[in-house]
């Protein structure tokens, strides 16, 4: 079977934790292709348990070359950076283009293959995880978009065929973009091309870490080595402005295709005016010995770009604000949607509009607690309605409504509240459907409530339409709790006109139907109890033996740092008893829980780490304690957490500030406080595990109400839609 050599490239200049994620995605990333990871240029690099079968080490590139092509069943090479983070399926991506070479797209490149990115990321994994969300929707977007060739190949990826392999120098230069120039002549041949919906991640160079000086002299030597071959090197400035162009024509929603064309041309003569300016940056002379050359101020640069770009679009305002309005007032696809909801109710089909992303959705995470509901309310309570999903997204807002699916399941319509007729869309939407879903009032709540406080989309307007409002929590005390007054009114009056209009009131726990009827004596809505679950939650297997680990019991907890999760109640306890324990954090940002440890003592046994939520169960079978640290106010009286359902599942005791979270001490949870352990005073093991063993019926108790609020909100869909 014919394999691919990946040589990932780690040199001095990728600091330690880029090498490490760099390793975690290729750990982690979904490939069908048969491959082979030869490490390069760090003898000492530590490559991962699941990686090692399959990884070898060698001191340079040219030897991990000459293993490649000394390998018959070699079918390609891929050159890969330290700094690269990989995703699902990016090998068979490039090498499904079927090129001589081919290379993806980063957020950083001195090629056409740099796309923008506007995430902020830091270098640890939950960063990793949101640039795979990344990836995937720009995969969505940009998937049907061709190969393009492109001139100048970055060594960050590159992905060569075999019999192209000869063509490959044995060691790269060391200025990317030189080292591109230099791989674009050489595998001329080759015809390289850029697979535009194959994105891969490139974390940021960190300053410092190479002297400034050493920089300088390597990009000295690099020109030195291409002039020696080529002639003098031209710096191409304009890559970026020419890779937004090549995706002008794949972006969904711009007004018109001789739009688009003003733009393309707009951006190429912008490009071609950024190549002129920073080539007269850099002097003719490269043999000057220091290799400092004078550059064009930057604000000279983007005054020249923003006056071409303005000379290009003179007098077209006119003819895009003709071509904007016509599409605002009918977005594509948007009668035909109205049509095909039409066509169903008439049919018999039950049609719901529902106000919350699709849980499908790739910017959103699948083991987000909200997303979860989503998913579950769909396929559990309306699985055999017809489902259009209405959300404002939090980035990227449509200047017109924004149809991204309309299949024989579902539709998907984003839209921005502050354009009014993207409002009267929506709300014409959810008459048409009859029927309305809302999860959690934040969906109501625009991003411009502040200037355009009536710009909430008020499904409640829609004629002849019923209405379901799933409150997920408490929102407004939310707000409050974290400071946001503002935002906690504003919530508050959406509530009250939920709460007046809503047919039907979904609650997470009985505890959240008390507090409703406490605040509004006089409601009419129906109110349901269905607690949030995850589908692989199960109360059936009792809480298995836990052995102690050093003579000591395990306690664990995995979550944020936010000011309610009590981390610094956590950490107080963890210092007063520092050698009673293992202590074990599963935390999104570890840095930021070590920040807030201060001068206190280390317990003697203490894991700081990051995991995917796949991973946490089986720390939990071996965990014998966990921390839920709340206090007692309104938001966790209301609170279904995850994660204490997740202890109870895995039989572990919980450890509480107070009792009074949702409806578990109330099932009878047997629990100890946080001052028992401040005391030391622990049950002793087999007392702590019949406690666990009943705290498997807790768990019971409350899977059986979800059973039972499913079942009686799928009978009021099916009577509600029937009006």
């Amino acid at each position: 079977m014919s394999a691919v050599y990946v040589l990932i490239i780690l040199d001095g200049n990728v600091p330690p934790a880029q090498r490490e994620l760099a390793l975690y995605g290729l750990q982690n990333a979904r490939c069908t292709a048969d491959w082979k990871l030869i490490v390069t240029g760090a003898p000492n690099a530590q490559i991962p348990l699941p990686l090692a079968g399959r990884a070898s080490l060698l001191p340079a590139l040219a030897d991990a070359l000459a293993a490649a092509r000394a390998d018959e069943k070699a079918a390609a090479v891929c050159l890969l950076g330290g700094d690269v983070l990989v995703f699902d399926d990016w090998l068979d991506t490039l090498l499904a283009a079927g090129a001589g070479a081919a290379a993806p797209v980063f957020n950083r490149a001195p090629t056409v293959q740099q796309v923008p990115c506007d995430l902020f990321l830091r270098t640890n994994r939950f960063s990793a995880r949101k640039a795979a969300a990344f990836a995937a929707r720009r995969r969505a977007w940009f998937g049907a978009q061709p190969p393009v060739p492109v001139g100048a190949a970055s060594p960050a990826c590159l992905l060569v065929r075999r019999e192209y392999l000869d063509a490959l120098p044995d060691g790269l230069l060391e200025e990317e973009a030189i080292a591109s120039a230099d791989l674009g002549r050489r595998l001329a041949a080759a015809n390289p091309v850029c697979v535009r919906g194959c994105y891969l991640h490139r974390w940021p160079p960190q300053p410092g870490f190479v002297p400034l000086d050493e920089q300088q002299f390597r990009l000295h030597r690099a020109r030195r080595a291409f002039a020696a071959r080529y002639g003098p090197w031209q710096p191409r400035a304009g890559e970026a402005l020419r890779s937004l162009a090549m995706d002008m024509q794949w972006m969904e929603n711009t007004p018109d295709a001789r739009w688009d064309e003003l733009c393309q041309n707009a951006l190429a003569a912008a490009a071609d005016t950024a190549d002129r300016l920073s080539a007269a940056a850099v002097r003719a002379d490269w043999e000057r010995e220091d290799g400092i050359y004078p550059e064009v101020p930057a604000r000279l640069l983007v005054s020249q770009l923003g006056k071409k770009v303005r000379r290009s679009l003179a007098g077209r305002p006119p003819l895009r604000q003709i071509l904007f309005r016509r599409r605002l007032r009918r977005p594509p696809g948007y009668e035909q949607l109205l049509a095909d909801i039409a066509r169903r109710r008439a049919a018999g089909q039950r049609v719901v509009a529902i106000l919350a992303p699709l849980f499908s959705d790739p910017t959103f995470s699948q083991e987000d607690g909200y997303i979860r509901r989503v998913k579950a309310v769909d396929e559990d309570v309306l699985g055999d309605c017809y489902k259009v999903y209405l959300y404002e997204p939090l980035v990227h807002l449509p200047e017109v409504l924004r149809i991204l699916q309309a299949d024989d399941k579902r539709a998907y319509v984003q839209y921005d509240p502050a354009v009014p007729e993207q409002r009267q869309q929506v709300i014409a939407l959810a008459a048409a459907c009859g029927l309305t879903y809302t999860h959690s009032i934040l969906r109501l709540m625009p991003h411009c409530w502040r200037t355009m406080p009536d710009a909430w989309p008020n499904l409640f307007a829609a004629p002849g339409a019923v209405h379901i409002l799933d409150l997920h929590g408490a929102v407004p005390e939310e707000f409050a709790l974290a400071g946001q007054q503002e935002e906690a009114a504003y919530a508050r009056m959406l509530e009250e006109k939920c709460a007046a209009a809503a047919d039907v009131i979904v609650a997470v726990n009985h505890a959240t139907i008390d507090h409703l009827r406490s605040r509004y004596p006089h409601l009419k809505a129906q109110l349901v109890c269905m607690p949030i679950f995850n589908e692989d939650v199960s109360a059936s297997a009792p809480a298995a033996e836990k052995p102690l680990e050093q003579g000591r019991p395990v306690v664990l907890y995995a979550g944020g740092v936010q000011p309610w999760q009590k981390v610094d109640r956590m950490q107080e306890l963890m210092a007063a008893r520092p050698e009673d324990a293992v202590y074990k954090m599963f935390l999104p940002d570890p840095d930021a829980f070590v920040a807030l440890w201060g001068e206190r003592p280390l317990p003697t046994s203490l894991v700081l780490d990051c995991k995917a939520p796949a991973e946490l169960p089986a720390e939990y079978r071996t965990a014998h304690y966990g921390f839920v640290l709340r206090d007692d106010i309104t938001v966790n009286r209301v609170a279904c957490p995850t994660k204490l359902v997740e202890y109870l599942q895995y039989g572990i005791l919980p450890i509480l500030h107070t009792p009074h979270i949702g409806d578990f001490a109330a099932r009878g949870m047997r629990y100890i406080t946080d001052e028992d352990y401040l005391a030391g005073d622990l049950p002793e093991e087999p007392v702590r595990a019949q406690m666990a063993r009943e705290n498997q019926r807790v768990l019971a108790a409350l899977l059986e109400d979800h059973r039972s609020g499913r079942r009686q909100l799928a009978a009021l869909v099916q009577q509600l839609s029937g009006r």
